[in-house]
């Protein structure tokens, strides 16, 4: 049986690691927020330039969408990162948690990870929504130029 002293450090290390995670996660939704509402005033402002014929004022603002949308990728993908480093510790609390309950189903980690996508091809989505919105934002820019 765990000395008080013990469940006391472990419940202070849980605590540490998920508000850790936690924060971070939130941030990286508050990123996601602030570019998809900087992209949608963009958007409206193009269409509006390119309703008042106004092209050089839509290429502009598609100008504008692009370091928005790299600056809201590499912030979104630093702090992603920042959280998981949270996930190794908060992995062994919970398996070591599941030990001591014999309740397998407490291993969140391992089961989010056996279920999902890896790190590695998440990057990859993230990464090709971001050239996908540049290459939009470009073909946008383009269309306007030409449409003169």
């Amino acid at each position: 049986m765990a000395s008080d002293d013990e469940v006391e450090i472990r419940t202070l290390a849980f605590d540490h690691v998920w508000r850790w995670y936690e924060h971070h996660i939130g941030r990286a939704y508050q990123v996601l927020n602030f570019l998809l509402i900087g992209l949608a005033i963009l958007a409206t402002a193009y269409v509006g330039s390119l309703s008042v014929k106004s092209y050089w004022g839509a290429a502009a603002i598609c100008a504008c969408a692009i370091p928005l949308t790299m600056i809201g990728y590499w912030q979104g993908m630093d702090v992603r990162r920042r959280a998981e480093l949270a996930e190794d510790a908060l992995k062994e609390l919970q398996d070591d948690l599941a030990v001591k309950l014999r309740l397998d189903s407490l291993r969140l980690v391992d089961r989010y990870y056996a279920r999902s996508a890896s790190r590695l091809a998440a990057d990859r989505r993230s990464r090709a929504a971001a050239v996908v919105m540049v290459v939009l934002e470009v073909i946008g820019a383009a269309y306007a130029l030409i449409a003169q």
